[in-house]
């Protein structure tokens, strides 16, 4: 039986009293298990995962990590059970690859010591994993933002914590790193990481297989397997516009398809107006 690495107990958060941005939260999830978090922007992802990283604190409800309630842990403590990709993350200083991903073993070392040969050695298997080896030496401020995005999760791994949390992970990257990314969370899933991402792509949850949590407009968090609470319905309160899904028989998944003939007989309508307007 997996254990269980993170739980919330019916949390609410907010930032002002009369606005609400989490209210009566309940979740858990076990070791070897993907949550992806859904919902429109502005509905509360982040602060969710802020919550259950410990960098905010609801004003209702418990946040428990590895069966400690977080409040009661440390930074290093919390560093130890929990690695985290923000969304948006700055590189003051002019680290090479190599070096800052070592960085990750950081909660790992005795005060006042440095990395040894094996982590050196171990940062660049996570970078050939990850496919992006050859920036071993190269500042991270002179990459792009998809291989700085890269290098931010090797990063994570190099922690070895049991829980990642993950805004956004595939921010940045191209569809094909997209893809890697999303197989990466699925291998590291099988290698027992408890990992919890946020997404604005529903087909995320569903290629990954995962748990979602659902976070609507109004109403409770919807939680469930992707395949059991994923509708045409729930997709569509979630984004605001008509959402079908198909099923691929080839592929054996479905895949969520927006209604886009207005959109694209509009264009075409544009189109042909302007080339009649040209002929004139």
């Amino acid at each position: 039986m997996s254990e269980e690495v993170i739980s919330l107990e019916a949390v609410s958060f907010a930032y002002h009293r009369d606005a609400p941005v989490l209210a009566d939260v309940g979740l858990a999830v076990a070791s070897g298990e993907v949550l992806v978090l859904l919902g429109p922007n502005g509905s509360g992802k982040t602060s969710l995962l802020n919550c259950m990283a410990g960098l905010l604190h609801p004003q209702e409800g418990t946040v428990r990590l590895c069966g400690r309630d977080i409040r009661s842990m440390g930074m290093r403590d919390i560093a130890l059970k929990l690695g985290y990709l923000p969304q948006l993350q700055t590189v003051s200083f002019e680290f090479n690859v190599l070096d800052y991903v070592v960085m990750g073993r950081a909660p790992h070392l005795r005060f006042g010591k440095s990395p040894v040969h094996s982590d050196y050695r171990h940062a660049e298997q996570v970078l050939d994993r990850l496919g992006i080896a050859r920036l071993a030496e190269s500042p991270m401020d002179r990459i792009s933002g998809g291989e700085r995005q890269l290098a931010q999760i090797a990063r994570i791994l190099m922690q070895e914590a049991p829980l990642i949390l993950m805004d956004e992970p595939t921010n940045h990257l191209d569809y094909g790193n997209q893809i890697r990314a999303l197989r990466l969370i699925k291998e590291m899933a099988a290698e027992g990481f408890a990992v919890i991402l946020t997404s604005h792509v529903p087909d995320h949850a569903i290629w990954l297989r995962s748990t979602v949590g659902a976070i609507r407009r109004r109403g409770p968090l919807v939680t469930g397997r992707a395949e059991e609470v994923l509708n045409e319905s729930l997709l569509s309160e979630l984004y605001q516009e008509n959402i079908s899904l198909h099923y691929l028989a080839d592929r054996g998944h479905c895949i969520c398809v927006p209604e886009l003939s207005e959109l694209v007989n509009g264009v075409e309508h544009v189109s042909k107006d302007r080339t009649e307007e040209r002929k004139c």
